[in-house]
């Protein structure tokens, strides 16, 4: 077998956590699960270099974690909270399957544009599709009069999706509160009190019961070849319905639908 070091070193192994030189490592060989690399154990890939620390010269590159964004119909009601970032009120839509909190582009503006880093992880939505991330930037948060630090990602322009994710719910505890109590839900149009009245009177022609009539453009149908009329005797009617039928035909024609021959 290999020739052991001897005496015991001041540190301990890199590569495993082991009191015994690197040289004489076990996982000099072994593969790591982790990261796929070969020469250390599981949980040691960001302490191994290949070569002591003290000559390390460049780190390993950081491989940036993938986030899942749930993106949601917003027509429908949704879940907004009022949060305020550096102290500029805004609203976000609530959104339990949110890995992150996002906010638009124009929103970062609208907030003062906070000085702002290049994103330290991906996104994809619910189906996998990537999901574009400018930046992202630390901030102060307040929530229900509770302050604290939180890590806001900040969309591409274009992309219109401002949630409040999973991440800041935690960093809240919002989890243990009635989710009625920080957040209201609101439709994606304006609600108007609009009276119907005033507006059947305004457009009578609009709420009649009388079918509509297109007055703005004419509709022609074009014939391919020489068509020939034909013949085609009336349908046989019982007796007992021709009055019925005889009322409708007369109702179609008195509306314009029908026109006799």
């Amino acid at each position: 077998g290999s020739k052991q070091s001897a005496g015991q070193p001041r540190s301990p192994c890199w590569s495993c956590g082991g009191m015994h030189y690197s040289s004489d490592c076990n996982f000099k060989e072994h593969v790591c699960r982790d990261c796929g690399k070969k020469g250390h154990k599981e949980g040691y890939c960001s302490c191994f270099s290949g070569k002591p620390a003290g000559k390390k010269k460049y780190g390993a590159k950081k491989t940036k974690a993938t986030k899942v964004v749930a993106v949601h119909n917003v027509s429908r009601g949704r879940k907004y909270a009022e949060v305020q970032i550096n102290n500029v009120p805004v609203r976000l839509q609530v959104d339990s399957a949110s890995d992150i909190t996002i906010i638009t582009d124009q929103m970062w503006k609208q907030i003062g544009k906070p000085k702002a880093g290049p994103p330290s992880c991906k996104a994809v939505t619910a189906s996998g599709e990537p999901l574009g991330l400018a930046s992202e930037f630390w901030c102060d948060v307040t929530i229900q009069g509770v302050s604290k630090r939180g890590l806001c990602r900040v969309a591409v322009p274009g992309i219109n999706l401002f949630v409040l994710g999973t991440d800041w719910m935690d960093n809240f505890g919002l989890w243990d509160v009635p989710i009625s109590s920080f957040c209201s839900k609101v439709c994606s149009q304006p609600q108007h009190s609009l009276d119907v009245g005033q507006l059947q009177a305004k457009y009578t022609d609009v709420f009649t019961s009388r079918m509509g009539l297109c007055t703005k453009t004419k509709v022609k149908l074009s014939l391919r070849g020489n068509p020939k009329p034909v013949f085609r005797p009336k349908r046989p009617v019982a007796y007992s319905m021709e009055g019925a039928v005889e009322e409708e035909l007369q109702r179609l024609t008195n509306i314009g639908v029908l026109k006799p021959v």
